[in-house]
């Protein structure tokens, strides 16, 4: 009892710790990776010793909301560009009470992500920057929760919370945390419907949350219910395939959605989307009763009792989904192109490379896309390797966890290969609670540690090195040694208020990438330009006359979707412009006096 209190305060002391000393050192890197390792390995020691379940997982929740909350709230400004964005629509819909008038794409039509900060500065009482901080208390609890209760189900509390812990400290999850965008809270109801699938898919409660999580996610982001719909559409298919199905049960359902297929042609003709949308929802109702008083189907129900149940969720997220991308918003033909595009082959993806005189590409070549994600790759192949081991070698587990697993892992795979059809890692984010519970039910028959095997020990190097990738990710943190900063200081931010005050009047403000992106008001900044040619090749010629040069004396910056360090420093521009203001390493500058 004595040790689990050392454990436990050692580790919130560590985690307190480095919070400091990244304040102390105006900077994230490396106090906060360092408090991450370390409070990890203690936490990890105590999952696999203790009884005290509860004060465990308590410890690990508590631990990762600190670290993401202290992340977020950082640096002067909002951390990445869509957040910075998304502080502005919240601040509007605040002021104004209503969603109209949004000019944010898909958004605009599913504005829910947007609703809650509001609703939640509202109840709250904070300021227009704190609202997307309840994403990363989420996150923080949500994340190693969904983990230890799917594998209490299927293990017990000790790996429960070894994979609560696992998954507190992916990389991802992480980032996510502290970088909120849409997708983030679509996430977080997925994880609640993966635990009601997991731990009890037959119960009418469950099916009804279910059922809500799904509408809400209609307005919340456009990824979600298509993974589900992936999801449960292949359990049930293989849960199909499985079992013994007669002829004439096979005969019933093509007669039965050749029914439903001739009511959708029907309901399809009348050029009214609310009888559409009912006449799908009849439809599935249909369907249901038609199942439920089939009389052949109850043998077929009583041996699959578990699987089946999917089916019907299947049709529900693929009802959902066009109701969202039909009905709900436009995003049909932009949707269907992302897809057929990622079944194409192009090779046109990679840009002209360049080689400018005044700056050098950050880890140039064939391996960039290894470096900047090494460690995300090693949790897919982990977690590939662990469920093909746990699957093979051991019991089968949970088939819907197979399948959720499965379906990111796959759907990350295609989405890597075309750059144009966004981050393939935001399939990822999906699983990563899941990944963590088989990675921690692969201990099943390993842990207390009585005797020490040659598999244990190559079990336990995996888990120490997969703790060291994620921790000492370059995305764990936005500032990691050798990157750009992703967000800006205060120095920085002043620097940028600052230009409101000279009347710019129309002129443009040249300056990097990330400055010209982030917002000091709600109206975007139109007067801002990132200048190539200033940057990459010390060359005025693109510069207008009485014009205005911010430049944050940052080694390496982004540029054109690319990092780049650059060759010179402000010495340069003092030697041929007139410096106006200066603000720590931010600088402004006048092309002519």
């Amino acid at each position: 009892m004595r040790r689990n209190k050392i454990l436990v305060s050692t580790a919130i002391l560590v985690t307190v710790a480095s919070v400091v000393a990244s304040i102390l050192s105006n900077q994230l890197f490396p106090s906060i990776i360092f408090g991450a390792i370390i409070s990890s390995i203690l936490l990890g020691i105590l999952a696999v010793t203790t009884h005290s379940h509860f004060v465990t997982l308590f410890t690990i929740v508590s631990v990762s909301v600190v670290r993401n909350i202290s992340i977020f709230a950082f640096p002067a400004s909002v951390i990445g560009i869509d957040p910075n964005r998304d502080i502005h629509v919240i601040s509007r819909i605040v002021n104004t009470g209503t969603t109209d008038h949004l000019v944010i794409g898909f958004y605009s039509e599913a504005p829910f992500y947007y609703l809650l900060a509001g609703i939640f500065e509202i109840v709250s009482n904070v300021t227009h920057e704190s609202p997307l901080f309840v994403y990363s208390i989420l996150m923080g609890v949500l994340i190693p929760c969904t983990s230890f209760i799917i594998a209490d189900r299927l293990s017990n509390k000790k790996l429960a919370n070894l994979a609560a812990l696992f998954a507190s400290i992916i990389t991802l999850g992480v980032k996510f945390a502290y970088w909120p965008v849409p997708q983030t809270l679509a996430v977080l109801f997925c994880y609640i419907i993966f635990v009601l699938w997991i731990k009890n898919r037959t119960n009418n409660r469950e099916m009804g949350i279910s059922l809500v999580i799904l509408g809400v996610l209609v307005f919340t982001h456009k990824v979600p219910l298509l993974f589900l719909f992936f999801s449960f559409s292949t359990v049930s298919i293989v849960a199909f395939a499985s079992n013994y199905i007669y002829k004439r049960n096979i005969l019933y359902w093509l007669s039965v959605c050749g029914i439903m297929l001739a009511w959708q042609v029907v309901v399809s003709s009348i050029n009214n989307t609310v009888i559409q949308i009912v006449g799908l929802f009849l439809g599935l109702l249909a369907s249901l009763w038609a199942w439920e008083n089939d009389a052949q189907n109850v043998m077929l129900r009583n041996n699959a009792n578990r699987h089946f149940p999917g089916v019907f969720f299947a049709i529900l997220s693929g009802l959902f989904l066009i109701v969202q991308w039909i009905y709900a918003t436009t995003f049909i033909q932009k949707g269907v192109l992302k897809i057929s595009t990622l079944f194409s082959w192009r090779d046109d993806f990679a840009p002209e490379p360049i080689n400018p005189s005044s700056a050098a590409a950050v880890d140039p070549g064939q391996l960039d896309f290894l470096y900047h994600y090494s460690e995300t790759l090693l949790f897919m192949l982990g977690v590939a390797i662990l469920l093909a081991s746990y699957t093979i070698l051991e019991q089968k587990p949970e088939p819907y966890l197979v399948s959720f697993i499965g379906i990111g892992l796959v759907l990350t795979g295609i989405v890597s290969t075309d750059p144009n059809a966004g981050s393939p890692f935001r399939f990822l984010l999906f699983i990563i609670p899941l990944g963590a519970v088989i990675i921690s039910i692969n201990f099943r028959e390993k842990l207390p540690l009585k005797s020490f095997s040659g598999t244990q020990a190559l079990g336990l190097i995996f888990v120490v090195l997969l703790l060291l990738f994620q921790t000492s990710s370059i995305f764990f943190v936005p500032d990691y040694s050798g990157t750009p900063r992703s967000y800006l200081d205060q120095s920085e931010m002043s620097a940028k208020s600052s230009i409101d005050e000279f009347g710019i009047d129309g002129r443009i403000v040249y300056t990097d990438q990330y400055t010209t992106l982030i917002r000091t008001s709600p109206d975007p900044d139109l007067n801002y330009k990132q200048s190539e040619n200033l940057y990459l090749e010390s060359s005025y010629s693109e510069l207008e006359k009485s014009s205005y040069i911010l430049y944050r004396d940052e080694k390496i910056i982004r540029l054109n979707g690319n990092w780049w360090r650059l060759k010179w420093g402000s010495n340069m521009l003092d030697r041929n412009f007139s410096r106006i203001y200066s603000s720590g390493d931010s600088h402004i500058y006048i092309t002519d006096a």
